[in-house]
């Protein structure tokens, strides 16, 4: 896709954001509505016009192309106002973790008991807030990569530590679909960048698993988690450790 391309698909997706219409488009440019679309359509908006739109928008031509720019790459983590927009509404944060692992919408739909009506509505509110573009027939295009992190003590966290760990690891589980692994051992400062790259490999290695095949009706919604604490020991064995 060409700079220019880049720019106008921008400018539509930042009009589309602001509930802005081609016709207040046309207003501001002070040409017809059918002018507007025809320079959209032919991409030949002159650089005044272009910065006036940006300007409509209330940001800078240089705003609206780093905007575009940024949208080049995945996001690798979400901010903080959208990881607290998808934890207060939980049917929200299902749809999200859908799209991150490119659910189709007749995918979610099938799954999950959402009216095609409340899907839309939700598959909306992810595209204003910028983790998705929803296209026509119901499509997508998203913008977070597959495997993004976690704000560290955000929302996401806060939100998994309180209300879904302790299911995660009930005790209850049968050996088949579950696998533990704990190990203790010392480590130093120094050692927690390569610990954490071979973590990231990892995690890239799942994704990479379970994408390598299409959806069967044996494949089921599964979690891997792995974590790390450096300087860390239970507190019960903490309690008798001669002090220094």
């Amino acid at each position: 896709m060409s700079e220019t391309e880049r720019i106008y698909d921008e400018l539509k997706r930042l009009l589309k954001a602001h509930g802005l219409t081609y016709r207040e488009v046309a207003e501001h440019l002070d040409i017809s509505t059918a002018s507007v679309k025809r320079l959209f359509s032919e991409q030949t908006l002159s650089m005044q016009r272009i910065e006036a739109v940006a300007e409509l928008l209330g940001m800078t031509l240089g705003e609206v192309i780093k905007s575009a720019e940024s949208r080049e790459a995945p996001i690798d983590m979400l901010s903080e106002l959208q990881e607290k927009a998808l934890v207060e509404d939980l049917r929200l944060l299902l749809v999200g973790t859908c799209v991150t692992n490119r659910w189709s919408f007749q995918k979610i739909l099938a799954h999950y008991q959402f009216t095609e009506p409340e899907l839309i509505r939700l598959m909306v509110q992810l595209d204003r807030l910028g983790i998705i573009e929803l296209l026509p027939g119901n499509r997508y295009r998203l913008f977070v990569s597959r495997n993004f992190r976690w704000r560290n003590n955000g929302p996401l966290q806060a939100f998994f530590f309180q209300t879904v760990l302790q299911d995660f690891f009930s005790p209850d589980q049968s050996e088949d679909k579950s696998y533990y692994r704990f190990i203790w051992g010392l480590t130093a400062q120094s050692e927690m960048a390569e610990i954490r790259n071979r973590i990231d490999r990892l995690a890239s290695e799942f994704v990479s698993i379970t994408e390598e095949t299409p959806y069967t009706p044996e494949k089921h919604g599964s979690i891997l988690l792995v974590s790390f604490r450096h300087d860390w020991q239970p507190p019960q064995f903490r309690a008798v450790k001669r002090t220094e």
